[in-house]
């Protein structure tokens, strides 16, 4: 069916004007059952026509991939932000365990990854750091940081007095 309705959209066009009205038209047309794939009679050569299987084999399992990443990541910072400190470090170990699949695979860019895997540990950090803190008397925290800020008043060395310019 639709190799029928890209012949006759090659034929009303003509010549090479006519593949590019092709590849528009293919999206217009009404889905057959399959994927959304080029006919046959499209390829110019059957390296093409091969290579262009190959390139949809890929783009199923990249889909794939991607899904089971983009959902080991949202499930990361869901628990994170749900405050269980030990479910929260084994769904960001597996989120960042699903980042480094996907690079090595190729799926995702190694740069984006580490800044997903860098994001998601921030916020495992902020969250692990974050509830201690709550706990913690208040009373107790000042007291600390008395001395700390005393002692280092004292060992800041003194400056020397401008001199004024003639």
């Amino acid at each position: 069916m639709i190799a029928e309705a890209a012949r006759a959209l090659v034929v009303r066009n003509g010549g090479a004007a006519g593949w590019l009205a092709v590849l528009d038209g293919l999206n217009e047309l009404p889905y057959d059952g399959k994927r959304n794939e080029r006919p046959a009679e499209l390829v110019t050569t059957r390296s093409a026509g091969k290579a262009h299987r190959r390139s949809l084999a890929r783009k199923d399992r990249n889909r794939a991939v991607k899904t089971f990443t983009r959902n080991r990541v949202k499930q990361g910072i869901t628990v994170v932000d749900s405050g269980d400190q030990q479910a929260a470090t084994e769904a960001v170990r597996l989120a960042v365990s699903a980042l480094d699949s996907a690079a090595r695979k190729g799926v995702y860019h190694a740069n984006k990854a580490a800044r997903q895997k860098s994001g998601l540990m921030r916020r495992l950090n902020a969250a692990v750091v974050a509830a201690p803190r709550a706990k913690a008397p208040k009373a107790a925290a000042s007291k600390a940081k008395a001395p700390k800020a005393a002692a280092s008043k004292a060992k800041a060395p003194a400056r020397r007095p401008r001199t004024p310019k003639p």
